[in-house]
Formats: structure tokens, C-alpha cells, sequence
């Protein structure tokens, strides 16, 4: 379901077979007024769920927040709040 788009950015939230809410965000055009936004999003979302394979997708989820839980295969597992 998409929670949030703009010609920027999009926001995907997915819910798993246990209800837990998997988080996918792709950004176009970075700019700080959007990391206030999303960070807000973020917030009203409670926890949810991320993974990425790559250094650059990690940084930025960091940036924003997100916790590292841990590895498994290529990818790397992140939760907000």
C-alpha cells in the first residue's frame, strides 16, 4: 500500500504472514525538508521493518533512525522506533 508519494519520493508499507509492517522507500531527489517529512512518517508509523543490500541504502536509513538488528545473506535487517 502506498502511504506517502510526491514526484520525489515514494513510501510502500507491506504487511508479513505475522502483521508486522515491512517498510520500502524509494527517493528520487534528496533534500533535507524530506528527511524532516520522512523522519515525521516515520514516527507516526511505529515499528516497522526495512532491509537493504547496499552501504549507500544503509547510510540513509541510519540517517533516519533505523537500528541495525542483523545480517542474513546479502541483506542487512533495520527497524525503526
Amino acid at each position: 500500500m502506498v502511504i506517502d508519494s510526491s514526484d520525489n519520493h515514494i513510501v510502500v508499507v507491506k504487511f508479513d504472514d505475522d502483521g508486522e509492517k515491512i517498510l520500502h522507500c524509494e527517493i528520487l531527489d534528496w533534500k533535507p525538508s524530506l528527511k524532516k517529512h520522512l523522519s515525521s512518517l516515520l514516527k507516526s508509523l511505529g515499528t516497522c521493518y526495512t532491509t537493504v543490500d547496499n552501504t549507500k541504502s544503509l547510510n540513509f536509513n541510519l540517517l533516519l533512525g533505523a537500528q541495525v538488528l542483523g545480517k542474513q545473506d546479502n541483506y542487512t535487517i533495520l527497524r525503526y522506533n
